[in-house]
C-alpha cells in the first residue's frame, strides 16, 4: 500500500497573491485545483517516483501485468494527484472513496462540502472526468464514485473521523 497526500493547492495561503490570481481552470470554494505550475508538477514528479520505486529490483513489479487499485478522496486536489499517478503507472480507473476525505470540521468548512463534491462526481461526472483527462493526457480514465452517506457526515470531529473505518 502506498499512501500519497495531494500536491500544493491553488488556494495555498503561502502562495503569493499575484500567482494565486493567475490560477485558472476549475476553482471551487472548499475544493480547489492543484496550483499551476507547482502543484501539478509535484503531482507528476510524485507519480514518476512511485513508478520508479515500484519497478526497482527490490519490488520488481511488472506494471503491465500487476493488479493495482487506485483510491482517492473526492476532493479535486486528490483526484488530480491520483490522475497523474494513473497516467504514470497506466491505471485506467480511480475509485473515489468518501472516507478518504479531509476531516469535515465546521471551522474548516462552514457548510457541508459534499454538496458540491457529490454534484461534481455525479451530475457533472463526464465534464469533470474530461477535465482530468485533458489536464494529464489520460484518454482512457474512468472515475468510479458512489456517495457513502453513512460513512462521512458533516460536521465531524477528530474522534468521529477516526471511526470512518
Amino acid at each position: 500500500m502506498i499512501l500519497v497526500r495531494h500536491s500544493e493547492r491553488a488556494d495555498d495561503p503561502s502562495m503569493p497573491y499575484e500567482i494565486k490570481m493567475k490560477q485558472d481552470d476549475i476553482i471551487i470554494e472548499y475544493d480547489p485545483q492543484l496550483s499551476r505550475p507547482t502543484g501539478k508538477t509535484q503531482a507528476v514528479l510524485t507519480a514518476q517516483y512511485i513508478k520508479q520505486k515500484l519497478t526497482q529490483i527490490e519490488y520488481g513489479i511488472d506494471l503491465e501485468n500487476a493488479e493495482i487499485f487506485l483510491f482517492s478522496s473526492p476532493f479535486l486536489t486528490c483526484l488530480e494527484s491520483s490522475t497523474a499517478i494513473a497516467k504514470e503507472i497506466k491505471i485506467k480507473s480511480i475509485s473515489v472513496q468518501d472516507q478518504l476525505s479531509d476531516i469535515l470540521m465546521k471551522n474548516w468548512y462552514p457548510e457541508d462540502p459534499f454538496l458540491g463534491l457529490t454534484t461534481k462526481l455525479t451530475n457533472n461526472k463526464e465534464k469533470f472526468t474530461q477535465f482530468l483527462k485533458n489536464q494529464y493526457d489520460v484518454p482512457e480514465l474512468t472515475i468510479e464514485y458512489k456517495r457513502s452517506t453513512n460513512l462521512v457526515t458533516y460536521p465531524e470531529t477528530v474522534d468521529s473521523t477516526s471511526k470512518r473505518y
